[in-house]
């Protein structure tokens, strides 16, 4: 959506700032309003790109919300450039929160990224694909 409005390469930073400003306002909401884990997972499941991002930015407000089988769907098949960045760093982030198989299936779709190199997105899925990353854990 932010995209069709401000289209082309000059635009690129507003758009990143655009879409990180309204991760971070869901990310307060979800800090102040309960939300059902199972209806954010369908919501994530069925959504449009817009509303996937979003509720990355949920979970990231709300850890109960942070579903590994969702974030290894958004990093091995992301809609978005975005959604695989804030998937990753999510799943960065809360690695400490998840299982020995649910860190094995966000390892496995971390190595499926492709980002350019050098590029947020691709230092992050190596961090999150090395086998060392497990133990270190």
């Amino acid at each position: 959506m932010i995209r069709e409005v401000l289209q082309g390469n000059h635009y690129r930073e507003v758009r990143i700032h655009i879409q990180d400003v309204l991760i971070k306002r869901a990310a307060t909401i979800s800090e102040r309003e309960k939300f059902d884990p199972a209806e954010i997972r369908k919501l994530f499941a069925n959504g449009a790109p817009v509303v996937r991002v979003m509720v990355l930015g949920l979970m990231r407000g709300d850890p109960s919300l942070v579903d590994a089988k969702s974030l290894a769907d958004a990093i091995a098949r992301p809609a978005t450039q975005t959604e695989v960045y804030h998937a990753l760093k999510l799943a960065d982030d809360m690695w400490e929160r998840f299982s020995a198989s649910e860190r094995v299936e966000i390892q496995e779709a971390a190595k499926k990224v492709k980002a350019p190199k050098g590029s947020f997105r691709q230092e992050l899925a190596a961090k999150i694909s090395h086998e060392s990353y497990r133990q270190a854990s």
